[in-house]
């Protein structure tokens, strides 16, 4: 998969990724023998394996696939660089490569070397990195924000500047994650991330396609697919969600109010399948700022959040609230519920599932039956 040409971009990642971590260990001959591999994919594996098990002897290998004629590749190489031998790399010949690097014909390399030129405090990469920012062309100028975000305490009068007169919002948006991060600027940078959240109706997605070292948030470009229902509907909603959890990180008024209209909205609900599915490390924090919504007055709030909780967070604290509204649900919503109370797994929703075998509906007492397995199993 990772050497064919036909693969997509996804499937070499995934494999990559899947290869990677099923290694025990490589070796510099190893990693020399893939560097030399006429196939574009193994080359680029070299330099994830290089990076993955910190290899310090392939350093000179990076500097080469760094100027190699495959985008994908040279990416590689100045990831494995920036993450592992900044250090270890003779000053004039990386500094060298990074001034070509910078001008290079595709964007994503360039930005890349950008960001590793500033990490190395050279005048050039913040310099070309802002020429990217402000270029017409919005795909390179919003992963040139992303870039720059992660960025932590570094170009903050750059950062200043992208947030006061950049004319797209997504822009500032990427520049106002990394402030909040960082604890800087925060007046500003909830005032973007609030624009977005407010004025944007199209569906949010996190990009890392150009690079798998930078998450950027963008428009949505996600299409259905016929294994997750509503799939495009879901990665808008969870990305939404982490928007907005930032916001309640520096306790920002309108988090919570927003949340609330966030969670009020027709058509949230999102299948317990493609949640679970979504759900990536370090959504914890996004479950927080919902779980407090849990005590809310407001029924159809407490049933969305008590939702959002079962499906992105297999959360008992969800248990209660999906149990006690059950009974008054309309018939849908009952089916999630049933759904929800199963993916969360809670042996004390046993009683309750098997209670529900008596009702008169023949998909809610087989939709309960599967919820009482999954229970009865966890």
């Amino acid at each position: 998969i990772i050497a064919s040409d036909k693969a997509t971009f996804e499937e070499k990642e995934t494999a990559t990724a899947a290869l990677v971590n099923i290694s025990e260990d490589i070796n510099y001959n190893e990693i020399k023998t893939l560097s030399l591999s006429p196939k574009a994919g193994l080359r680029k594996l070299s330099c994830d394996l290089a990076s993955y098990f910190n290899v310090s002897e392939a350093k000179d290998i990076m500097v080469l696939l760094a100027q190699d004629p495959i985008t994908d590749v040279r990416i590689s190489a100045l990831n494995a660089i920036s993450l592992n031998f900044l250090k270890d790399i003779d000053e004039e010949k990386l500094k060298g490569i990074l001034v070509n690097a910078v001008k290079d014909t595709n964007s994503s390399v360039a930005i890349t070397a950008c960001y590793l030129a500033v990490l190395k405090k050279y005048d050039f990469g913040e310099k070309n990195l802002k020429q990217y920012i402000y270029d017409k062309d919005m795909e390179s100028a919003r992963f040139a924000s992303g870039v720059l975000a992660k960025l932590s305490n570094q170009c903050i009068n750059l950062k200043e500047q992208v947030l006061k007169n950049h004319p797209d919002i997504y822009v500032k948006a990427n520049i106002a994650l990394g402030l909040i991060a960082d604890r800087k600027l925060l007046s500003q940078a909830s005032e973007a991330l609030y624009e977005l959240l407010k004025n944007q109706k199209e569906k949010l997605m996190w990009e890392e396609k150009k690079n798998p070292l930078f998450q950027v948030l963008c428009p949505s470009y996600i299409r259905h697919v016929d294994q997750m229902p509503r799939y495009p509907e879901a990665i808008d909603r969870i990305t939404r969600l982490h928007v907005f959890s930032m916001l309640a990180f520096i306790d920002d008024k309108r988090a919570c109010e927003g949340i609330k209209g966030f969670l009020k909205e027709k058509g949230l609900g999102i299948t317990g399948f493609a949640s679970a599915t979504l759900l990536k490390e370090g959504d914890e924090e996004s479950l927080d700022v919902v779980r407090k919504l849990l005590k809310e007055n407001d029924q159809e709030i407490k049933i969305q959040a008590a939702l959002v909780l079962a499906f992105l967070g297999k959360d008992e604290s969800a248990v209660e609230t999906l149990e006690e509204v059950y009974s008054s649900a309309e018939y849908n919503m009952k089916v999630q519920i049933l759904e929800a109370l199963g993916h969360i797994g809670s042996k004390k929703s046993i009683k309750f599932l098997m209670d529900i075998l008596d009702e008169p509906y023949q998909n809610l007492r087989v939709v309960a039956s599967s919820s009482l397995i999954k229970c009865i199993n966890s």
